[in-house]
């Protein structure tokens, strides 16, 4: 005796398809919370002014996405660069760029005086991390920072 379909699936098949949907939905799930995708980032305001960063010091959770705003409030362009930060899925999503294009450089983003710019990452090591203004004197008049990842 064969089974009535029912939009085109066989009857008897509907517990093992719904079964086997049931599993692929709750382990795309479990890996998107573990490996934090989807999370939304922890918001981080930093201001930059002539010629230091407020805060110096930014701290961030290993794993966790983080959206990193750029406040000029200074009167000329600043940024904020990091040779090194072991990262993923980093992207600016609004900023200027102004020639920095060193492989040697980890994460990049600028602002015009009075705008804000956006960086978002997820940091993957923990450890202290430098931070500094690549405009020319900035960084030796003491504009750095540094980002703690823990």
């Amino acid at each position: 005796i064969r089974d009535k379909l029912v939009t085109g699936v066989q009857t008897c098949a509907l517990p093992i398809l719904g079964a086997r949907w049931a599993a692929m939905v709750v382990g795309l799930a479990a890996s998107m919370v573990l490996s934090g995708c989807g999370a939304k980032p922890s918001e981080v305001e930093v201001t930059a002014r002539e010629f230091s960063y407020g805060p110096s010091e930014v701290r961030v959770e290993r794993g966790k996405p983080v959206a990193l705003h750029l406040r000029n409030a200074g009167a000329v362009l600043h940024d904020w660069t990091m040779d090194r930060l072991p990262a993923r899925d980093v992207r600016v999503e609004s900023g200027v760029t102004h020639g920095v294009h060193d492989a040697k450089v980890a994460l990049h983003v600028a602002a015009e005086h009075g705008a804000t710019s956006t960086v978002t990452f997820t940091p993957t090591e923990a450890g202290t991390y430098d931070v500094y203004c690549t405009e020319p004197g900035h960084r030796e008049a003491g504009m750095t920072a540094r980002v703690v990842v823990q």
